[in-house]
């Protein structure tokens, strides 16, 4: 797709509020050409203009009527039409509501999926996403690649964080001899326990999972058949989902029967904070697959390394009544099991901890194990890559 026409002082203008988005997160995201195109296409002047007054601050709602000049009528429209959007974000404090500018991402380019799906122009957003992607496969080459690799494994921070899927346990027979199990610190907030802290507050959204939507969108259908709806957000993101049209709150018991379900289609949960700092609270739950999520399948694909706060280790406990059937193979999102001789093989380097392995496992094979770490995952030769 050729680059959009837009003249060199729009084009400056963009760059620089792309700048300031981009600082709302501890994590910056190259702004290649295709980011500065993608905002383009939905961005009126007027909005850019008055976007460019915000800076780095929130703004109560008079503060923030008063920076456009409009009538508060249609000041309430134009604001709409900004959140909808993706380039304003909404959060409320001592019950007032405050708006600040998104992060490019998490945040703006994923509202500009929903805002394509809303608007039926899904896949002309999603070939858009391509294009923000398609520089940095340019990378993806020997040399770069070992730099982007060491940079990954210096990096400091990891800006998301797994949780885990609860083993089902193993089956002992009846005489069996069973071992004592150790004593083991486990994490303190898994995927149930947001749930539990945020349904109470009656602030838990779901809605279409937005990396499969943009994959749809470039005509690759979800290889895992998911459901429409996934994707789960918590506090003020969910009531802005909500507010957007784009998602819908649910109860904790709708949330949890739904989590069970995805769990079963072969899910990773992955969470994400308030500026993709782990210490600050939860975002989003993203419910997403190896195949079609913007982080797993951007690796699979050899486009991105990548790297999380994992709070455990799978470990192939006993192996002897392994068929080598493959199901764990299948549902690992790093490719770090393997069969050999009908017996698994796991690369414990680049096991995050999901537990998708113990969780689909016909024979039980494998155990999770405490053990709270950061994992890298490098950028995947383009020999080596899983997904086209």
């Amino acid at each position: 797709m050729a680059s959009v026409k837009i003249s060199p002082a729009r084009r400056k203008k963009i760059r620089t509020l792309a700048r300031t988005m981009n600082k709302q997160n501890i994590r910056l995201i190259p702004l290649t050409s295709g980011i500065i195109d993608f905002m383009s296409v939905t961005l009126t002047d007027p909005e850019l203009d008055y976007l460019l007054q915000l800076g780095m601050r929130s703004y109560p709602f008079r503060e923030a009527a008063a920076l456009s000049r409009l009538p508060e009528p249609e000041f309430r429209e134009f604001l709409e039409g900004l959140l909808q959007k993706g380039f304003l974000q909404c959060q409320e404090k001592d019950g007032v509501e405050h708006y600040l500018l998104f992060p490019v991402v998490v945040g703006w380019f994923e509202f500009q999926i929903f805002y394509g799906m809303k608007t039926q122009k899904q896949q002309e957003f999603a070939r858009m996403a391509e294009e923000v992607l398609r520089p940095v496969k340019k990378f993806n080459v020997p040399g770069l690649r070992g730099l982007i690799n060491l940079g990954g494994r210096l990096a400091q921070k990891s800006y998301q964080r797994i949780d885990p899927v609860p083993s089902p346990g193993r089956k002992i027979a009846v005489g069996q001899a069973v071992p004592a199990a150790d004593s083991r610190i486990y994490p303190t907030k898994t995927v149930s326990d947001l749930i539990e802290e945020y349904g109470s507050k009656n602030v838990i959204g779901t809605a279409p999972c937005i990396c499969r939507e943009w994959r749809k969108g470039a005509n690759e259908p979800c290889r895992f058949n998911l459901p429409y709806e996934s994707c789960m957000f918590m506090g003020d993101v969910a009531k802005t989902v909500v507010r957007c049209g784009y998602g819908r709150i649910i109860s904790k018991t709708e949330a949890l029967e739904k989590l069970e379900e995805l769990r079963k289609k072969g899910v990773i949960h992955t969470v994400y904070h308030e500026k993709d700092d782990l210490s600050l609270p939860e975002l989003a739950i993203c419910n997403c697959c190896w195949d079609c999520c913007g982080l797993y399948g951007s690796y699979n694909r050899g486009i991105i390394p990548l790297k999380f706060k994992s709070a455990y280790l799978s470990e192939v406990s006993d192996d002897s009544s392994c068929t080598g059937c493959g199901k764990c193979m299948k549902f690992c999102p790093t490719n770090a099991i393997s069969v050999v001789e009908k017996k698994v093989r796991l690369d414990r380097r680049i096991c995050i901890g999901c537990g998708q392995c113990a969780y689909q496992c016909p024979k039980q094979i494998f155990t999770l194990h405490a053990s709270d770490r950061d994992v890298f995952l490098p950028l995947k030769k383009r020999s080596a890559v899983r997904l086209k």
